[in-house]
């Protein structure tokens, strides 16, 4: 995409939504955990570490299938239940918002940026997260993959987010790290913003339009 046209549709953005595994926080050791928890209670083998980190961000039915090659429906059920089990008892200790999270988003609030996120992630997990690293004030909302129907990239959470803070589509862009996040923004028609800290390669990208490819949030207050 042309810079100056990326540029132009960065600053004219309201409203920010962003994914939050692997783009506002690491949750890589609280996930990990509650994925070696499910397939222990299931009687299943450990799956290796990168195809455990690979599925972050995904729906859990999908993430399972991918981990085990089963797609039996009442097996999905059942590791998702464990998973968020164990999660309500360790996700939010174990995960970590990156250190430029907390600074970068008091930076977009403060240029008059309406910030939300939208993430498959169980949203009472996401908010207490946000509240246990004193960042709550600065998203207006939050939607979980337990708020919708069809995860991502299904639009459903990014169009419900963006609904809610009361922002165009023109006026709203989506800020993520997988390929997942940059197809849910196209079928959303919102603008993509990629961010490299999560586990797709730049080149990985170029399969949907990219306002702007970062190598963190931090880069984004440059805009406004």
């Amino acid at each position: 995409m042309n810079p100056r046209s990326s540029g132009g549709r960065l600053r004219a953005c309201r409203a920010l939504i962003f994914d939050f595994d692997y783009t506002l926080a690491d949750s890589t050791k609280g996930v990990l955990e509650c994925i070696r928890f499910a397939c222990r209670e299931m009687n299943l083998p450990e799956p290796a570490h990168d195809a455990m980190r690979a599925t972050i961000g995904h729906s859990l039915a999908h993430a399972f299938t991918q981990l085990t090659g089963k797609t039996d429906p009442a097996l999905q059920q059942d590791y998702r239940r464990l998973f968020l089990q164990h999660a309500g008892e360790v996700i939010v200790g174990l995960t970590t918002l990156y250190a430029v999270t907390a600074p970068t988003m008091h930076i977009l609030r403060a240029a008059g940026l309406r910030l939300a996120i939208a993430s498959t992630k169980t949203r009472s997990h996401i908010e207490g997260i946000l509240a246990h690293n004193g960042l709550s004030e600065c998203f207006e909302v939050v939607v979980g993959g337990n708020d919708v129907t069809l995860q991502k990239p299904a639009p459903e959470a990014l169009e419900l987010a963006r609904t809610r803070l009361g922002a165009s589509a023109a006026e709203t862009i989506y800020v993520g790290d997988s390929i997942v996040d940059a197809e849910a923004a196209f079928r959303a028609g919102l603008g993509f913003v990629a961010v490299l800290t999560g586990t797709t390669k730049r080149e990985e990208f170029a399969a949907f339009p990219s306002l702007e490819i970062l190598d963190s949030v931090a880069e984004l207050p440059r805009f406004w």
